[in-house]
């Protein structure tokens, strides 16, 4: 790991290094991790789900990639494995707090991408400062150093006048990003990711019973709202990595290639029931949608973020913006690969046996 202090002088003998490379070779080799690409990419949020695939994605080109990170540089280190040697470089940044660190790092870049953000506020940031006033900085300083491409990722839920303060604070986080950048930001909307530990499937079945309210909404302007079991929302989920790719995808693009705003969903939509069903067919457990009219539902809407925007909020993708088939990429199904990680939550007496080619459900206690 590199001190920040010396790390000023490193960027130089870096960014020297590359530029003499590309003199010769402009592209060198023949591709893959050991190969050089002309160019340097920043990726704050390096170390989240996205983060370490968007990361894989670029050191296969062979692009020098900066990783800033605020925690010990141990949770930062399988990034090494993700390019060839010299390649990926970790900086520690513990305070994000001032611009001039930022600037440091992000100076001789060709390319910042933002994958910072909370989905609940923390012990020391709030939702507004995670989502907004870090990406508020980020941006500041990618325009002080006249970085070509300012690439931050935000939700197609987002909205002004949501419910759900995360979705309020990303659409805030867009207005940022363009006012500071309006010809060099581009703007990567996707719906609720699945994936290896996830903050979605994995989060919903360890509830073990993802019970939907059956009439009371108090989120709406002191109204009722029939959810109807769950049959109201509606969402496409997509693959993690398929939107971390995508992402990678665009960072290597050239700039004129490249469009403002993309729009990354899945290839099917699912009820909020429709959903459970899918997950209680891959686990076997227990899922009985009974109406919670005054019980913990309620209490968990009311007063986690995280359950009204899953509960209460329906995908809403805008049409006509381009996604995965502008990239020459097709979205994954979740049914495809879920059972990769949640067949940990299977009972050990409901597991699939493939000598057989059935489960044994005869012994369900749930």
């Amino acid at each position: 790991m590199l001190a920040l202090s010396h790390f000023k002088q490193s960027l130089q003998g870096l960014r020297a290094l590359s530029s003499a490379a590309s003199a010769v070779a402009k592209n060198s080799g023949r591709g893959g991790r050991s190969s050089n690409s002309d160019k340097t990419i920043t990726v704050f949020g390096g170390t989240g789900r996205l983060g370490r695939v968007v990361i894989n994605s670029i050191g296969q080109t062979g692009t020098q990639v900066l990783v800033p990170h605020r925690g010990d540089h141990q949770y930062a280190q399988h990034l090494k494995m993700c390019g060839d040697l010299g390649v990926i470089h970790l900086v520690n940044l513990p305070h994000l707090g001032n611009p001039q660190d930022i600037e440091d790092v992000i100076k001789h870049s060709d390319v910042v991408i933002n994958l910072t953000g909370a989905a609940n506020p923390k012990l020391h940031w709030s939702l507004e400062a995670s989502n907004v006033d870090l990406t508020h900085r980020l941006a500041r300083a990618a325009k002080n150093c006249g970085v070509k491409t300012f690439i931050h990722m935000s939700h197609i839920n987002a909205s002004e006048h949501s419910p759900s303060e995360y979705l309020r604070t990303k659409h805030l986080s867009e207005v940022v990003v363009r006012h500071e950048l309006p010809d060099t930001s581009v703007i990567v909307r996707a719906s609720d990711c699945f994936g290896r530990m996830d903050n979605f499937s994995d989060k919903i079945i360890q509830t073990m019973k993802p019970l939907i309210p059956g009439d009371v909404n108090p989120l709406e302007t002191g109204t009722c709202k029939q959810w109807k079991m769950g049959k109201v929302k509606s969402m496409v989920p997509v693959y993690a990595p398929d939107v971390a790719r995508a992402v990678a995808k665009i960072a290597l693009m050239h700039p004129e290639d490249r469009e403002e705003l993309y729009q990354f969903i899945g290839p099917k939509r699912y009820t909020m029931d429709e959903f459970c069903r899918t997950l209680v067919d891959l686990t076997y457990i227990h899922y009985d949608p009974v109406e919670d009219r005054f019980g913990p539902i309620k209490a968990k809407l009311t007063k986690n973020d995280w359950w009204t925007r899953i509960h209460t909020i329906s995908d809403t993708p805008a049409d006509n913006l381009p996604g995965f088939a502008e990239l020459d990429m097709t979205s994954t199904t979740f049914e495809s690969v879920a059972l990769g990680w949640l067949a940990c939550h299977r009972p050990y007496f409901n597991t699939y046996d493939p000598m057989d080619e059935r489960a044994d459900k005869s012994l369900n206690i749930y």
